[in-house]
């Protein structure tokens, strides 16, 4: 992302914004004086041998914080009420920047963190309650907004018609207008079969089989959309071959499958050019799988019914089904957590 030129544009934030860097804890500039440090830290010590504690100092035209006993700090500080970043330098940060792989955009006159929305130029912006930059689908207010992954929102005729963050399990049936409004795609495996999937879910699914081909490592479309009939269908089909306690477990009951979203995705794997598609086989190829599950989240993947979590979800580990939600960064976040969808949405009520 490049916000470089972005800086050079007059902004207007919607968002409410601090005046001053910590309001009355601000100390002008001082007489000269020199940085010194030890094992624990930096200070600036003035002539007199006085230094500055618990307070923000100018120091050579930038402002720095120093902690109760005298030291300099780094990393996010909340002062006065707002947040400020503080470089590994010391002094305050202003402007945009990517910290631990997240945007902020700290403002420019008193370094206060940004929230809320942000105009520059023709672009809006939106910052969530933690400052970091809104991308994907998210939640504003009532509504459900589309960010492109440079955090612009997108045109009102590029928003999505549906919510990517659908939740649709053994409890939550298919909204009803749902297959009405979904855009699907088709797209053909190695093996000449045939499936649809939701259109940005099949963008990133091809670019995550791409980098995973690179490596060696080689994934197919195995199940993808299914309608309400073709689910009744596969419920007898694996009923008569597999028995029934099994289905339970790994089949959904027609209208509250997630395949009916366009957004679930199954697998198979081709290992010594062999296709690898029955359930117990794949699930014995973990250290396959656990290359495959790091990529996940950089394409809006996440795992869906993860080891261990077969009470939130309802189904056994299935380590081939991937769920699409259209956001790498919620995406990373669930996964690194290690919680279930259902996990995240009750956070969410």
């Amino acid at each position: 992302m490049k916000k470089t030129k972005k800086l050079m544009i007059s902004l207007l934030t919607v968002g409410v914004l601090a005046t001053s860097a910590a309001g009355s804890a601000l100390a002008a500039e001082k007489e000269e004086g020199q940085w010194k440090h030890n094992k624990t830290g930096w200070w600036y010590s003035y002539s007199d041998g006085s230094y500055a504690k618990s307070q923000w100092r100018q120091i050579n035209g930038k402002w720095y914080f120093f902690n109760a006993k005298g030291y300099m700090v780094t990393g996010w500080k909340k002062s006065g009420g707002k947040w400020y970043y503080l470089s590994h330098s010391g002094a305050m940060a202003t402007g945009w920047r990517k910290i631990n792989n997240k945007w902020y955009y700290l403002d420019k006159k008193s370094g206060a963190m940004t929230t809320g929305w942000l105009e520059q130029g023709s672009y809006q912006y939106y910052f969530l309650d933690d400052g970091s930059m809104a991308t994907g689908h998210v939640e504003v207010g009532d509504a459900w907004l589309d960010f492109d992954e440079d955090g612009h929102l997108m045109k009102h005729d590029e928003q999505a018609a549906y919510d990517y963050l659908v939740l649709v399990n053994k409890t939550h049936k298919l909204p009803d207008d749902w297959e009405s409004k979904v855009v699907l795609k088709e797209a053909t495996n190695r093996y000449g079969e045939t499936y649809k999937v939701e259109e940005k879910a099949l963008e990133q699914f091809l670019k995550l089989q791409k980098e995973c081909a690179d490596e060696g490592i080689y994934i197919e479309l195995d199940s993808t959309t299914r309608s309400v009939a073709e689910q009744q269908k596969l419920w007898d089909d694996w009923t008569i071959e597999k028995g029934e306690e099994y289905v339970k477990k790994y089949v959904a009951v027609p209208g509250y499958s997630e395949h009916h979203t366009g957004l679930a995705i199954d697998i198979c794997l081709v290992v010594d050019g062999k296709r690898v598609d029955d359930n117990d086989d794949m699930i014995a190829q973990r250290e396959i799988f656990a290359k495959i599950h790091e990529k996940l989240a950089k394409y809006g993947f996440i795992l869906r019914f993860l080891e261990g979590k077969e009470a939130e979800t309802g189904y056994a580990y299935e380590p081939w089904h991937f769920r699409y939600i259209n956001d790498p960064v919620l995406a990373q976040e669930i996964m690194d957590k290690g919680i279930s969808f259902e996990e995240y949405k009750g956070a969410l009520e």
